[in-house]
């Protein structure tokens, strides 16, 4: 039996972007070329506890308007519960800073200031080989507003 991707919810996007385009897990279902079947979607803001890592094929950890530094009780739960994924994660903004800090590294204000616009992302190393993004394109073009970044310590 294939194992379910989960996706861990951890905010939400603005109303009018929800209203025409989805939100956040939508988004991500739809680049990662996911049918719905295929997915599960859990939110840390609205449940007592998160799912098994190990019962899932990956997990993919959503952006949100959050900061990690607010060190919300259901941020510092999910970050609990990310040092003990043993399956591929990939943190999307708000995730990637989670991951980070739950590997001991150190997420504040980016030192550049706020960033806005479209930035290139490039897939290579063993991205290229991830069933994850196997059909995606070598580069990615996503929109970008951040104020926090995260760094080692």
């Amino acid at each position: 039996m294939i194992k379910k991707l989960l996706i861990v919810k951890l905010g939400s996007s603005h109303p009018e972007l929800i209203a025409r385009y989805g939100d956040f897990e939508d988004w991500i279902q739809t680049a990662a070329r996911v049918k719905h079947s295929s997915v599960e979607i859990v939110s840390p803001l609205n449940a007592a506890s998160l799912p098994n890592p190990l019962d899932f094929s990956g997990t993919i950890l959503s952006g949100s308007h959050a900061m990690v530094t607010d060190q919300n009780e259901w941020s510092l739960r999910t970050e609990e519960w990310i040092r003990r994924v043993m399956v591929p994660l990939l943190g999307i903004c708000y995730g990637h800073q989670l991951i980070a800090s739950a590997a001991g590294g150190s997420v504040g204000e980016n030192p550049n200031g706020r960033e806005f616009g479209t930035i290139t992302l490039s897939v290579s190393g063993n991205a290229c080989s991830d069933p994850l993004f196997l059909s995606a394109s070598r580069q990615i073009h996503p929109q970008l507003s951040v104020g926090h970044s995260s760094s080692e310590h």
